[in-house]
């Protein structure tokens, strides 16, 4: 059951307690898991399960050395692990915005990947390739995060709207210009601010607040 509404009240100095009150209802039910299922398959083909419902899963050749599991539905999560093995090496190790790509495999088992990232995100300390030795995996890298442009950011910093809406991970500045009428000030008046992008962080140094004087 899953709880509605403020989770505390209190008495009023006229007697009565707040409103509205707490209410319970509904099913904390979880969805049908739809993500990293490519060494598994699902055994029970309903959608939603209820609170306390299992999963039945079962690991496809040749990571069945561990044949299958379940897992639990708790307050709409799923409690557990999807384990699969085989007698080489578990299956690559997955990464958040990215994917592996198939480097080398024996006996259909992958024993070396490489990593790529979706549009925007940019692999921190990539290697060409990540291996499984003694049936552990390298560590994987991670994908960083592009930083977003928005209205809010524009409004803020006086700086004109641009093309693009995404900002990619890096170390170098990029150069944002000036709303027309303002400018950065200092000694030559520039009219565009510098900034970075720092996994998902965008930093601005200066604002555009200093309004151009004509004549």
């Amino acid at each position: 059951m899953k709880m509605y509404g403020q989770r505390a009240i209190e008495c009023q100095s006229d007697g009565n307690w707040d409103n509205p009150f707490p209410q319970c209802g509904g099913k904390a039910q979880c969805t049908k898991p739809t993500k990293n299922l490519q060494h598994v398959t699902l055994l029970d083909e309903k959608n939603l399960f209820n609170n306390f419902d299992t999963l039945r899963y079962k690991c496809n050749k040749p990571y069945d050395k561990n044949p299958g599991g379940t897992l639990t539905c708790r307050d709409e999560k799923w409690i557990g692990t999807i384990y699969c093995t085989s007698s080489i090496c578990p299956p690559p190790p997955l990464i958040e915005d990215g994917d592996y790509n198939i480097e080398v495999k024996i006996d259909e088992v992958i024993t070396k990947v490489s990593y790529s990232c979706q549009s925007y995100y940019v692999l921190k300390e990539p290697k060409k390739q990540y291996m499984c030795r003694d049936g552990i995996w390298d560590t994987p890298p991670k994908c960083l995060k592009p930083c977003k442009l928005t209205p809010e950011i524009y409004m803020d910093y006086n700086i004109q709207p641009v093309q693009y809406n995404y900002v990619q991970h890096s170390d170098r500045e990029i150069a944002l210009d000036c709303k027309t009428g303002w400018n950065a000030g200092g000694v030559k008046r520039s009219d565009y601010v510098k900034g970075t992008c720092s996994d998902g962080k965008i930093t601005i140094k200066k604002k555009c607040d200093s309004k151009n004087i004509f004549g």
